[in-house]
């Protein structure tokens, strides 16, 4: 499933008049920190809260345009570290279709724990971790990620 969420925001600054800021909420939540006596001037999108003046403000322009696409996947998956083998980092990337508590785990190949990458709660989405192993011998290595019921293991190769 993607959603397309579209800002646009209209915002002109001129010369600062003093050096305190005050932070303003634009829309739903987002905010921005600006000078006090700074000149700005709000589209037709959203509303600005705060108490803001100034002279020379030009409105209707467009200063930037941002599409964030938020991806939730269908289902959980972990895939395969990249690169494989590695030396000394490798990135981990997994997916998961709903919020639930995530552990990320490495083992070497006699089932012994060497670390934790992960242990906590993560909300529907795709995710990255790198793992450092450049205090690890060279061996095979597994990583098992836990997120709800879901359990998948993969196996990764560190040479040095």
């Amino acid at each position: 499933m993607k959603k397309k969420y579209f800002i646009i925001i209209s915002i002109i600054l001129v010369p600062f008049v003093s050096l305190s800021a005050q932070t303003i909420v634009i829309g739903s939540g987002a905010s921005i920190v600006v000078p006090l006596g700074a000149d700005l001037c709000a589209g037709g999108i959203g509303n600005i809260f705060g108490d803001v003046s100034g002279e020379g403000t030009e409105c209707g322009s467009v200063v930037s345009v941002e599409v964030e696409d938020e991806i939730i996947p269908a289902k959980f998956a972990l895939y395969q570290n990249h690169p494989n083998p590695f030396n000394p980092t490798t990135i981990i990337k997994f997916q998961i279709p709903t919020a639930s508590k995530v552990t990320l785990k490495i083992f070497d190949l006699l089932g012994k724990k060497i670390r934790t990458l992960i242990n906590e709660n993560r909300v529907a989405g795709v995710y990255e971790q790198v793992f450092d192993a450049r205090f690890l011998p060279s061996g095979e290595y597994f990583y098992l990620l836990q997120a709800g019921p879901n359990v998948k293991t993969r196996k990764m190769l560190l040479v040095r």
